[in-house]
This record gives C-alpha cells, sequence and structure tokens, in this order.
C-alpha cells in the first residue's frame, strides 16, 4: 500500500531536485537540522511531518508547501536520475571544494551560548576542512575546542573535537557513557553522558578525583553534539600512550 503521509513534501521535493536546488535528501537535513532518519520517514510519508519541520523546510528553501497541493508527483528528470548509490558518493567526492566545518574556540563558547540564531553565529566562525574518510552528508558538522583537563587523560586543554549534532528526537538513543559536546544556558561542557532517566542525565568526567559527577535536568539542555574525530593539541607522553592502549584494548574508552 502506497504511503499517503505528506504528498505535498515529496512532491516539493521532487520539484527541487527537477530545479537542481538541492541534490540529496541530506541538503534537506543540513537545511532544517533534523536527522537524516527523521527526514527520510517525512519524505517516504511513514511519518507525518511535524509543523516545526515544515515551518523550517519552507523558509528554507522560499516556498509554501500548501502550493504543491493536487499537483502530480514526478520523478526528477536530472544527472543523479538512475544512478546508483555508489555512484552518486563518487560524484560527492569529485566536488572541487573540501568540506568545512565551523571551528568553536573557546573564547567564542560563552557566546554561542547567549546567541539567539545559532546557526548564523556559527556561519561567522572560521572553518576547517573535515578530515579524510568523514562522509559530509547526513550530518551538520562543528569542530569545538576543548577546556580544561576535567576528561584528562582522554581529552586534554585545547584539544580538538569534530562532532555532529543530534537532533532531540534521536536523544533517547544517544549511546551510554559515551563523548558527547553538551551546550546548556549557560555553559558548553565535553562530558561522557549516561542517561538516568527520561527528566534527567548525569554528565560523567573521565578525571572524577577532581571532577564529580553532574546532576543535569534534560529541559536545561539546549543542543547535543556527539564526538566523532579528537585532534591533540599536544603530543602524549609515552606513559600516557601506552595507558590509552590498554583502556583501548580493554575497550573502556574506545577511541572515536
Amino acid at each position: 500500500m502506497e504511503n499517503t503521509l505528506n504528498p505535498e513534501l515529496r512532491t516539493a521535493v521532487a520539484h527541487l531536485k527537477a530545479e537542481k536546488r538541492i541534490r540529496f535528501d541530506a541538503d534537506i537535513v543540513r537545511a532544517t537540522g533534523y536527522s537524516k532518519s527523521v527526514v527520510s520517514a517525512y519524505i517516504n510519508g511513514n511519518l507525518e511531518a511535524s509543523r516545526e519541520f515544515v515551518q523550517k523546510f519552507e523558509e528554507a528553501f522560499k516556498l509554501d508547501l500548501k502550493s504543491f497541493k493536487n499537483v502530480p508527483h514526478e520523478t526528477p528528470d536530472n544527472e543523479d536520475a538512475g544512478k546508483t548509490y555508489l555512484e552518486q558518493r563518487r560524484d560527492q567526492k569529485q566536488d572541487s571544494k573540501w568540506p568545512e566545518a565551523p571551528f568553536m574556540p573557546v573564547s567564542a563558547q560563552a557566546g554561542y551560548v547567549k546567541a539567539v540564531n545559532h546557526q548564523q553565529y556559527m556561519n561567522q566562525l572560521d572553518k576547517y576542512p573535515l578530515p579524510p574518510g568523514v562522509d559530509p552528508h547526513g550530518h551538520i558538522w562543528a569542530w569545538w575546542e576543548v577546556e580544561g583537563n576535567s576528561m584528562y587523560p582522554e581529552y586534554c586543554n585545547r584539544d580538538m573535537v569534530l562532532t555532529s549534532l543530534v537532533h532531540p528526537m534521536d536523544w533517547d538513543n544517544m549511546r551510554q557513557k559515551y563523548a558527547y559536546v553538551v551546550v546548556t544556558e549557560d555553559h558548553v561542557m565535553l562530558k561522557k553522558v549516561y542517561h538516568r532517566n527520561e527528566l534527567e542525565w548525569v554528565l560523567l568526567s573521565v578525571n572524577e578525583e577532581e571532577n564529580k559527577p553532574q546532576l543535569l535536568p534534560v529541559e536545561y539542555i539546549k543542543e547535543v553534539w556527539v564526538v566523532r574525530r579528537h585532534v591533540r593539541a599536544v603530543m602524549p607522553a609515552t606513559k600516557m600512550l601506552k595507558e590509552l592502549e590498554e583502556d583501548e584494548k580493554n575497550d573502556r574508552y574506545p577511541i572515536v
């Protein structure tokens, strides 16, 4: 049975692709901030699109979904039609511009917390390229500078972490005791997150002797970014390297 939810959205997406304003569904992910799985469910008609998503979609692409009501849905006739997934991936990798992500230094993090429009604030920051092997599509990416040594020896002061934004609808699926950048109403923190219950999270530090676990109400959380890559500011000492290798071998702190 054909899915009948969101017919105007599917038609609008088809027209955007036909006009070459977008090429992939990942372009919608970046424009709206919703996760790839949610956007796919909306477009395929498996889940009714929320009012917030429709508003962000219309604002991002300057259109009104009501204008696509009763318009025949057609497969876009463009250069990607009929291409396999691997062929499309190859085309992405041949793009002349290397993908980049904004870098959030410690000095800019306080301003980011207070900013009304986070996306506009990030657009003003310097951008650093994504490392090889990172697929830029389907996620919103950002680099963050680490402050302090609460996560020592795994993460040190002035290290950099590459992260992707976790949509609130996906917070329940986050990995327990994994490294995340958590943005609250007052702070930006790199911590390991433990879901205590639906209303409270526990933020854990690696350096537990000087940093006790923090109980954080979920209502105070504005954004969550999952750590994908880690760049050290200073080469660790030989003893620390041996400790990290031992931790990785025991799967205590798997390297991202």
